[in-house]
């Protein structure tokens, strides 16, 4: 692998050519593209070709399977949980009605004894 070299910018002149167009040329060398890297000798025949996309496919979809299991396993803890609080909030509103039922009751014993 090559190493780029550091582009460093300078004004003036050292020996009469300026630093600046020595940096820029350095910089411009350094950021030319480069060749793609050749492919590694197992992956250029046709047979390791497929046996590397079926190693792929076979990551995804056990990728896939993972997310169903979690995606199965967030569903129950979601469904218990708002089973949880729709009993809790059939508890509260049995309580309240017999809270205010009791304070009714209450009041009319006020008004029947304490006349």
């Amino acid at each position: 692998m090559q190493s780029k070299p550091v582009c460093f910018h300078f004004s003036g002149l050292a020996n009469g050519v300026s630093l600046f167009d020595v940096a820029l040329t350095d910089c411009t060398r350094a950021l030319a593209p480069e060749t793609a890297a050749p492919r590694p000798p197992t992956h250029s025949s046709v047979p390791a070709l497929l046996h590397l996309l079926q190693n792929e496919w076979d990551a995804n979809v056990l990728g896939t399977y993972t997310l169903q299991q979690q995606l199965n396993a967030t569903r129950q803890e979601l469904s218990y949980a708002l089973y949880a609080q729709d009993a809790a909030s059939r508890v509260i509103a049995r309580l309240i009605r017999e809270r205010d039922a009791a304070r009714e009751f209450v009041f009319l014993l006020r008004l029947v004894f304490w006349r």
